[in-house]
């Protein structure tokens, strides 16, 4: 067998991709000076303390302000789907939080998983499919080809199906599917009583692959449907076609993989590591390392593999399965460790031992070693390219849950192997072990085994929201399951959605306010208070002592007087001082300043996300009271740049970078834009509005030195800053636009004719115009007022007008449902209102015989009505008799013949009644 030079080439230990234009998410930034105070009380949750898993330890790092941290890449083999978003995503967030708010130093390592059984099982089937359809069957050899697929495939994962009597096909496949599997269909176990698992999860797999087969076999539309089960029949059938030296099926599949997996992982705005390390690139390592495993009695070989020997490394004085030790004797778990195509391997001398390195089969590729042609096992990878990166030991190890056992205890038991010494005692090669748990979804973990996965590209295309699906995980601690819900994803949206209006509502208001006194420039700096504010707002000396403030370097901190509370950011170089007099700001900045506690606490609690964003959501409510209440901004500023600054550590913010010193969500151009293009829709859409008004000839000065404003000249002013924050640049436009608006609004001139006209317009510039270009124009309650300037992503507005718009259709066709029953149900009480009391009882088929008031005398079956019957047909005509007297005098004159003929009628059996009243009275 030849190989392939590129894959045995000397090993090359750390890699940079370089696959993508686009620049990826990077660890690069700005220092962030050590929080020693918070690395002091950080405690975490360690997977080797195994008496209490849910237990918080000391975090204590191997070198004090630095963390070396070896993560599980992916086995690039499929798409990745939200259960690695949930992994990944997670690590992402704690490793943010060491960086950016504890202020820790990390060298971060990923591999890729790009040898493995899975891998070469998925290469082999898609190529063989891929070979199935070029070929040119014949309807009739292809639904042959298909039928003898469907039947292998039944016979190998759902053998019931094919035991019964006769001819089994896609005919009968369905009568035979709901006698054999009907409880699972039905959402119960297959076999017992309980809650279904992962069997029946699996069973339903399958069934859904039959099913497809099964429609495809009878409408001869054989692709895709027949696509799940051919693969499996036709390595069985043709797999000798396949050039047993072409490598290059694997390697076109994991370059194409883990192409895609970086590409999610960019969207999801995850960093990407400090170095990746990738199997095909570590074979030599790999088997240096297997070598001295088996010089230190550790390892053995049999029948060209080469097995791990726990029994050895136990009687060494060594504890195996350290992490799950209740899983220890756990076969099915074991047999899954070892991969699909090593179930046949003999030779281990336990049932446990688990393989180092495998001998390859034909079909299967390869490489030289002292035991033969073969590749590595699974677990030994991530051994060698995490100490060939950092070393004998490490601070933090992590991957998912379901990593625990057998791999990750198998990778601790190899490693400890390799480097412990006589006579030393047990050789610590983890310190920190940490799991993040499953996501699940109707009930079930999320994987590609049980084919019940949505892709992250899927998500992100129809459902999720990059910045959505963190705000998710962050609501769950990282350790915990999170089950994926519509109520899940509602309460992240009603998260985010408060969190922005919030940030976005001060920094329009900040920006308004320093446009009182002529300096709108400086509105959206990054100090964001101007030299000097309006109204007492914030700036560098406010008026009746309510509020001063000295700024440095444009970032915020704050100082209260008198001793009543205190508040600093990381970065704090502004400094805020309350007096007395302004209660309120003082009280604001206090609940501050809890808030950051708590917070701090909070992340020393091994990162409890779940309490941090409470805590946010809190402060929000109780900044917005403040803010309905109060004229004083600089107090808003503060809180929602600390808030700010929270998002940006948590990875929410896509554009933000160290050390989150901006205020509300980052909208900087991308350094490949041109500023001026970048600009272009806001100049576009004010030269728009001026015309629409301009066909209106107001005869209004103010209207008139509007329209000849251009904003071009403060755009330059502030491009000359060099600043590329798209919001700060395209203000010169925006307010011109919203200036217009607002005079269109309060045009005092303006007669009922040119109000029909200019209203509309008005409109149109706020909920049309703007929202389109990702403008929000906000009135506020005192209509002298502007209206306030928010910028949000133009899909986020769409979606929630279309949402409003939508909304009122279903409110505008509800209330026509309802008119229209009404008036359905108005005509059907006049209808009967209409009839006349003798005529009542005429339609009802159980009577034959009346008296002369029209009152039911006899059945149809001969029978006399009883007097309790009477009793009831003599109310119901008094009251229709009432009824029909209304409608009478509602519908025709009083004085009509018809009225006068009905009460003549009414007053002539009234006697008839005040007699029959009489005899019950004398009896």
């Amino acid at each position: 067998m030849r190989f392939p030079r590129f894959l045995c080439k000397p090993c090359k230990s750390v890699t940079t991709l370089r696959l993508y234009s686009q620049s990826p998410p990077s660890t690069a930034s700005a220092t962030i000076h050590p929080n020693y105070s918070a690395m002091e009380q950080l405690k975490i949750k360690n997977s080797l303390r195994v008496g209490d898993r849910n237990a918080v330890v000391p975090f204590v790092p191997i070198e004090p302000g630095k963390i070396s941290w070896y993560a599980c890449g992916p086995t690039v083999y499929d798409k990745s789907h939200l259960g690695h978003a949930r992994n990944y995503v997670s690590t992402d967030i704690i490793r943010r939080i060491l960086m950016h708010y504890f202020g820790y130093k990390v060298n971060f390592v990923m591999n890729i998983t790009d040898v493995d059984d899975k891998i070469i099982v998925k290469a082999r089937h898609e190529r063989l499919l891929e070979l199935c359809q070029q070929r040119r069957y014949s309807p009739e050899a292809m639904y042959m080809l298909g039928l003898k697929a469907f039947r292998y495939y039944a016979k190998t994962h759902l053998q019931p199906l094919s035991r019964g009597k006769g001819f089994f096909d896609e005919t009968n496949y369905e009568e035979r599917r709901k006698r054999t599997y009907g409880k699972v269909l039905r959402g119960k176990r297959h076999k017992g009583e309980g809650e279904p698992g992962e069997e029946e999860a699996k069973i339903k797999m399958h069934l859904a692959n039959m099913d497809a087969a099964s429609m495809a076999l009878m409408t001869k539309t054989f692709f895709p449907g027949l696509n799940e089960v051919l693969k499996p029949f036709l390595e069985l059938d043709q797999g000798n076609l396949l050039n047993p030296n072409d490598y290059s099926i694997f390697t076109k599949l994991t370059q194409n993989m883990e192409e895609l997996f970086m590409r999610d992982m960019d969207r999801l705005n995850v960093l990407r590591p400090d170095s990746i390390t990738r199997v095909s690139q570590y074979i030599p390592n790999i088997v240096a390392f297997v070598k001295r495993l088996v010089a230190k009695g550790f390892a053995y070989e049999a029948e060209g593999s080469v097995y791990f020997d726990i029994a050895a490394f136990e009687n060494a004085g060594n504890k195996y399965a350290r992490l799950r030790p209740e899983n220890k004797h756990d076969s099915s778990l074991q047999d899954e460790g070892e991969g699909s195509l090593s179930h046949n391997l003999g030779g281990k001398k336990n049932p446990g031992d688990f393989a180092l390195w495998k001998m390859s089969k034909e079909k299967e590729p390869g490489w030289r070693s002292p035991w033969g042609i073969g590749r590595p096992g699974w677990h030994i990878e991530c051994s060698v390219m995490a100490s060939d990166i950092l070393g004998s030991r490490m601070d933090i190890h992590s991957g998912g849950i379901d990593l625990a056992f057998p791999h990750h205890d198998n990778e601790l038991a190899q490693s400890e192997a390799y480097f412990c010494e006589s006579g030393k005692g047990e050789h610590t090669w983890v310190n920190y072990f940490l799991h993040m748990g499953h996501l699940n979804i109707s009930g079930f973990k999320m994987s590609k085994s049980l084919k019940n996965f949505q892709t992250i590209e899927d998500a992100l295309n129809t459902t999720y929201t990059p910045r959505g699906l963190r705000i998710i995980f962050l609501m769950g601690k990282w350790n915990d399951a999170v089950e994926i819900s519509p109520a899940m994803k509602k309460e992240a949206d009603n998260w985010e959605a408060t969190i922005s209006v919030f940030m976005r509502t001060v920094k329009a208001k900040l920006a308004d306010a320093s446009l009182a006194d002529g300096v709108a420039s400086a509105s959206l700096d990054d100090g964001v208070a101007s030299a000097s504010l309006a109204d007492g707002v914030a700036s560098a000396s406010l008026d009746d002592g309510v509020a001063s403030a000295s700024l440095d370097d444009g970032v915020a901190s704050a100082s209260l007087d008198d001793g009543v509370a205190s508040a600093s950011l990381a970065d704090g170089v502004e400094s805020l001082s309350v007096s007395q007099q302004d209660e309120s700001a003082a009280a604001m900045l206090a609940k501050l300043q809890e808030a950051k506690k708590a917070v701090e606490t909070a992340l020393c609690n091994s990162f409890d996300t779940p309490r941090v964003m409470r805590i946010i959501l809190q402060l929000v409510s109780s900044a917005n009271i403040y803010m309905s209440e109060n004229s004083n901004l600089a107090p808003l500023e503060t809180v929602a740049r600390w808030i700010t600054k929270m998002v940006g550590i948590f990875g929410l913010d896509s554009n933000a970078r160290p050390p989150y010193d901006g205020l509300c969500w980052d909208s900087t151009i991308a350094q490949d834009d041109d500023v001026q293009n970048a600009v272009e829709p806001y100049v576009k859409m004010l030269g728009s509005v001026k015309s629409e008004v301009r066909r209106l000839r107001l005869q209004d000065e103010e209207i008139r030195a509007l329209l000849a404003q251009t904003g071009q000249e403060e755009f330059k002013s502030v491009m000359a800053t060099g600043t590329r924050d798209l919001e700060k640049l395209a203000l010169p436009f925006v307010r011109i636009i919203s200036r217009i608006r607002d005079r269109l609004r309060s045009l005092p001139s303006a007669g009922l004719n040119e109000k029909c006209d200019v209203l509309p317009l008005a409109d149109c510039i706020r909920d049309k115009y703007m929202l389109n270009l990702g403008v929000q124009l906000v009135d506020q309650k005192q209509r002298e007022l502007h209206a306030l300037i928010l910028f949000a992503p133009a899909t986020e507005l769409i979606a929630t007008r279309e949402a409003w718009e939508a909304r009122e259709a279903e409110n505008s066709t509800n209330k026509e449902e309802a008119r229209l029953k009404a008036v359905q149900s108005a005509a059907r009480r006049d209808a009967q209102r209409a009839i006349h009391p003798k005529d009542m009882f005429l339609t009802e088929v159980e009577y034959c015989e009346y008296d002369e008031r029209g009152l039911p005398v006899e059945m149809t079956d001969g029978s006399l009505v009883t007097r309790k019957k009477k009793k009831q047909h003599l109310k119901l005509w008094r009251k229709q008799k009432e009824l029909h007297s209304a409608w009478l005098a509602e519908n025709r004159s009083i004085y009509s013949p018809e009225y006068k003929a009905f009460i003549q009628w009414t007053e002539k059996y009234a006697e008839v009644e005040d007699d029959e009243e009489n005899r019950k009275f004398s009896k």
